[in-house]
């Protein structure tokens, strides 16, 4: 039970120290680069939001059953777990960044019709934004793989910082004259960092721990159908 309430708290710090800190953020950006440019980091921000739908359920999917796996002392099935989600995840946001580099010109013209002025900045930042959807989905994955070790500690000691400085970052560069596309690819910048990061953390975590690529059919079967029950719902 003290696990349980320890565990709360650090997914409970995650959360709120990155709300705190956008409250304060956001008039700062606001006024720094108007309203237009504003609204659409703002759409950004909802848009790579959504993407995580691309896990497909797979990040819980893989929570349980490396859990499972390390509590019977099966590194190798962990492993597998892991590989073989991490591979699938980013896939997928390798196509879900493709379709959204592809449609980018209509988003920004025909969809969203931005101002002329503003098209080409625009459009920089939503292929930055494309090339972010990758990382995102695979940070699903990498943090899943903490949490199923149960190291929400380190989970969220880098999930704090990641969300504080995806708001501290623009508030900083805006007033010092970057555009919305130099934000965006900041940001880019920051989602890889988070990567190796949560990389390191899980080798820091489960020494000797690699990734597997070729999981029983079995194990795969098992993983679509418990991600599938929990991306529908």
């Amino acid at each position: 039970m003290q696990h349980v309430a320890r565990y709360t708290l650090y997914n409970i710090l995650g959360q709120a120290v990155p709300l705190v800190v956008g409250v304060a953020a956001i008039p700062i950006l606001t006024r720094s680069l108007g309203d237009t440019r504003f609204g659409l980091l703002a759409l950004m921000w909802s848009i790579i939001g959504y993407f995580s739908v691309l896990d497909l359920g797979l990040g819980r999917a893989t929570t349980k059953f490396v859990a499972e796996a390390l509590a019977d002392q099966d590194a190798r099935r962990a492993q597998q777990v892991a590989g073989f989600t991490a591979a699938g995840q980013t896939a997928l946001g390798v196509v879900g960044g493709a379709v959204l580099a592809a449609l980018t010109p209509w988003v920004v013209t025909d969809l969203l019709r931005v101002p002329a002025e503003l098209r080409v900045e625009a459009e920089q930042a939503f292929r930055w934004l494309a090339l972010s959807v990758p990382f995102v989905v695979l940070s699903l994955n990498l943090r899943a793989v903490l949490e199923g070790a149960q190291r929400f500690d380190l989970a969220n000691l880098i999930r704090a910082p990641n969300g504080l400085l995806a708001f501290v970052i623009p508030a900083v560069a805006a007033p010092l004259g970057v555009g919305l596309a130099g934000i965006v690819a900041l940001l880019l910048a920051l989602r890889i960092v988070t990567c190796w990061a949560t990389w390191i953390a899980i080798r820091g975590a489960l020494p000797g721990f690699r990734w597997e690529l070729r999981p029983a059919r079995e194990l795969v079967r098992l993983l679509l159908g418990y991600g599938g029950w929990i991306a529908v719902s």
